[in-house]
């Protein structure tokens, strides 16, 4: 038996990845070379091309696969028109994966030439790949699924779903209607409902009764989406569809027609992209469930509808909301350039607090805010609590943090924000030169950063030191989600004027509003 064919009968059980790593090492440009050359041969060549396909994630390798098939540009579609099944559906993916763009024509003569249900899904997925070959996208909407069994047509429905999802994701999505919000309802998804509340009542919006799930509030007459973005203490809109007794039940109303007289109605047409979103907001819904919902609602809109379903890249999330009494869904646009609230947001780190957050935060502080406050955040990040700050008059910020690249994230967003503030490499439980009217910060929580015990050490030493930073009179806003330890460790040395809680990240921080006892 030949040393590569011994290879592959040896490795055969393995999973692609078990695989790509035991072979990767053993496997030289000239053995690709001579796997072509069996290949085109006749010899094995199902189990040859589904190791190329195997290998073909890893980039040197792909060069390598891409610059043999490119020497045999005639055999491949030739493999594509196979007796074999298996052989044809093998070819489709090492095609998508390597250069669905040269193949694109023959990858479409294939599908339309296809007469076996288990290939058109490979087919259909790798022409999803050729973003850049012409007249892909328009075959595959005019694409029609033939009959057959109903596992299979599914699996064809989702892989052309997928497809169109992928040649999506470079359009702009599209925006709704100027006159969208005349007469609707809209439900927002807050970090605190009730702050997001007061601040719409001093907009000038009215929120309406509290008929909505936990985390949201709902407003009715906004007069555009433009308008209701002057406010900053929520995550997104969504428009309400309805409100129903089971899942089930939402799951046939959304993937009705009137869901789709809904969309015309907010956009003027219903050629658009989407993707589905369940949420339960009392206990954690598995991946599982999520998925087989979003399948569900994809293969009904797919068959009575333009709808196309596109998870990579929507105008419009349907969200479900599971609640103890009701299924709530939303229908919420992806507002791209309407929503400008956090534009000097250009980086972030991995523990950067989401800026709908820090908004709220800093709303629900603004009252202890002075006009012409020297402001530290000396846990800074990528500065995003402190660009909120300074929404709000102060003298000067200054952000201070021990991470590199946190700083260098903070400069670049300041690029952008124009605060003035400047940022500097600082522990934040050893002394700084001043002191500061005000200290905001959005202190180190969850497994991200560090463990509980390290908390303890840390946090007991940075209270000692805001003791010292701190100018007489002076506020401390501290977020955190470690909150039984702070609470016990500012006994005695601060008095807690006001204290709220927040959704951040499937977590409920609370911000604490504190001043040292000696000053009052």
């Amino acid at each position: 038996m030949d040393e590569l064919q011994k290879l592959l009968q040896d490795t055969k059980d393995l999973s692609p990845k078990a695989r790509r790593e035991l072979l990767l090492p053993r496997l030289s440009r000239g053995d690709i070379s001579r796997i072509f050359h069996l290949l085109l041969a006749g010899k094995e060549q199902r189990a040859f091309l589904r190791l190329l396909c195997d290998l073909a994630p890893q980039k040197e390798m792909q060069e390598i696969i891409q610059h043999n098939i490119e020497l045999h540009p005639e055999a491949f579609p030739r493999l594509l028109q196979s007796e074999d099944p298996k052989v044809r559906k093998t070819c489709a993916q090492l095609l998508g994966r390597v250069c669905p763009d040269a193949f694109a024509p023959h990858l479409l003569h294939a599908l339309a030439a296809e007469k076996t249900d288990f290939v058109r899904p490979s087919i259909l997925l790798a022409l999803g790949n050729a973003r850049h070959a012409e007249g892909v996208r328009e075959a595959l909407r005019a694409f029609v699924i033939p009959e057959g069994d109903e596992k299979q047509v599914k699996e064809q429905q989702l892989a052309l779903q997928k497809a169109l999802s992928s040649l999506s994701s470079l359009e702009k999505p599209a925006l709704p209607l100027a006159g969208a919000c005349k007469g609707k309802i809209l439900y927002l998804s807050c970090p605190n409902a009730r702050v997001t509340a007061l601040e719409m009542q001093e907009l000038g919006f009215s929120p309406s009764a509290p008929d909505h799930p936990r985390g949201y509030l709902s407003l009715q007459g906004v007069p555009s989406l433009e308008r209701l973005f002057e406010a900053r203490t929520f995550f997104d809109a969504g428009f309400f569809f309805g409100k129903f007794d089971s899942l089930s039940s939402a799951v046939e109303a959304v993937s009705s027609h009137k869901l789709v007289g809904e969309v015309e109605s907010l956009y003027g047409r219903s050629d658009l992209t989407y993707r589905v979103e369940t949420i339960c907001d009392f206990e954690p819904m598995g991946q599982k469930e999520r998925k087989a919902t979003a399948e569900a609602i994809a293969v009904n809109l797919g068959t009575s509808s333009r709808l196309q379903n596109s998870p990579s890249a929507y105008s419009l999330e349907i969200r479900l909301i599971v609640s103890q009494k009701y299924v709530y869904v939303l229908l919420v646009p992806a507002c791209g350039e309407l929503d400008a609230r956090f534009t000097y947001r250009a980086q972030a780190i991995s523990a950067s607090i989401h800026p709908a957050v820090a908004a709220s935060c800093v709303y629900f502080c603004k009252s202890y805010l002075k006009e012409k406050a020297h402001v530290l955040d000396c846990f800074c990040g990528s500065g995003t609590m402190l660009f909120e700050r300074a929404r709000y008059p102060y003298r000067s910020l200054t952000g201070a943090d021990i991470s590199h690249p946190a700083l260098k994230a903070a400069r670049a967003n300041e690029r952008l924000a124009r605060t003035g503030a400047h940022f500097l490499i600082k522990n934040a439980v050893t002394p700084f030169e001043k002191r500061y009217d005000e200290v905001i910060c959005n202190m180190p929580f969850g497994l991200r950063v560090s463990s509980h015990g390290e908390n303890r050490r840390l946090y007991m030493d940075f209270l000692d030191n805001l003791a010292r930073t701190l100018a007489p009179g002076g506020t401390a806003f501290l977020f955190t989600h470690e909150k039984k330890l702070i609470a016990g460790l500012l006994k005695n040395k601060y008095r807690l004027l006001e204290r709220k809680t927040f959704a951040a990240g499937g977590l409920y921080p609370s911000m604490f509003i504190v001043q040292r006892i000696s000053d009052n």
